[in-house]
């Protein structure tokens, strides 16, 4: 009896290494058989296992390196409104500041900053999502042939074997947030563009946005000109003097069309005009040397020097001004005005 006890855990161990044994030759056994099924079997075994992590390592040493001031906001970005955003900064914040909750959403130094980072964030997180999506997609040509990086270096070694993680939910889920993220640069961009566009009109009473050259309109592909636009006559010349200002044309002579702008300046016939910002004003009635009367256009000459002093203070209107030519310390400044710092 005493012997039998004894041999019992033999008997037991014995049948546990003899099951992996068994299994062992099961498995090659499959490979002996099925080679190419067996080797689908453990790749999509891999894929399923090591390719989330291998990809997750990956993404996070590139974000790591890209760097970014709201990063961790970003990667929970619910939806692109600006609204949404500016409260959110107000409760959540960062992992470093919160929005005081005194700071209107039109701030301009705030809409900058903001703007600033969140468009750098996007264009990071584009290089990584395209790449991403162009590997995956792409096709070798010949064997052995290296796949280019498409702007990403240090791509793991089982990038391909991982389908070059395109179908990871993980990078699924990154495309959907970039989205999100390049939606609220765009949003951001729009309000502060609009509010800054709104303000310039109502100091200088025109605008200076859009195609400000008549050249299009002269050559019949563009639309008529339209009031409260600032225009620049480049590419025009005198074509004859009138009184009260000059006929002006397409220097080229592709066109017939002509202009009036009232000046006092005296020019010689086929002067250049470039350079002249004019306003619309209306239209002029003239009589040609065979006694025809036409109407065209008329502008004036405008001084433009208020207007610049004016969007020296405007960081998206007429176009996006980089933070960085705010001078350290306005930007110290404005930050504790507009953050509290987390410690």
């Amino acid at each position: 009896m005493r012997t039998l006890i004894l041999l019992l855990p033999l008997l037991l161990v014995g049948c546990n290494t003899m099951s992996k044994i068994a299994e062992g030759g099961k498995r090659l056994g499959h490979a002996m058989i099925d080679p190419n099924g067996y080797n689908e079997k453990r790749i999509q075994e891999y894929k399923v296992k090591e390719c989330p992590k291998s990809f997750h390592q990956f993404k996070e040493a590139y974000f790591s390196e890209a760097g970014a001031a709201f990063e961790d906001i970003y990667k929970t970005l619910e939806n692109s409104s600006y609204d949404s955003f500016i409260n959110r900064l107000k409760t959540e914040g960062s992992s470093k500041m919160i929005l005081k909750s005194n700071v209107q959403k039109s701030n301009p130094v705030l809409l900058a900053l903001l703007f600033n980072d969140v468009s750098t964030y996007a264009d990071t997180m584009k290089t990584f999502v395209e790449a991403i999506q162009k590997r995956g997609n792409y096709q070798e040509m010949r064997v052995g042939e290296k796949k280019p990086d498409y702007g990403l270096t240090g791509w793991p070694k089982d990038s391909d074997i991982c389908d070059s993680f395109v179908e990871q939910e993980e990078y699924k889920k990154l495309v959907k947030n970039y989205k999100l993220v390049d939606a609220l640069a765009d949003n951001i961009y729009d309000y502060a563009y609009g509010l800054e566009k709104k303000e310039f009109y109502r100091k200088a009473g025109f605008y200076i946005d859009g195609d400000n050259l008549l050249i299009p309109y002269m050559s019949g592909v563009a639309e008529d000109p339209v009031q409260h636009y600032l225009y620049y006559l480049n590419g025009l010349e005198v074509f004859q003097t009138i009184p009260g200002g000059v006929l002006a044309r397409l220097r080229n002579g592709y066109s017939d069309k002509l202009i009036f702008v009232s000046t006092s300046r005296q020019f010689v016939d086929s002067a250049l005009l470039d350079n002249i910002p004019v306003l619309l004003t209306g239209t002029k009635t003239y009589s040609t040397v065979l006694k025809v009367n036409k109407t065209i256009y008329a502008f004036k000459i405008v001084d433009t020097s208020p207007y610049r002093k004016i969007v020296q203070n405007f960081y998206f209107y007429p176009t996006v001004k980089d933070t960085s030519t705010i001078d350290e310390k306005t930007l110290e400044k404005n930050m504790q005005q507009l953050f509290t710092v987390v410690k």
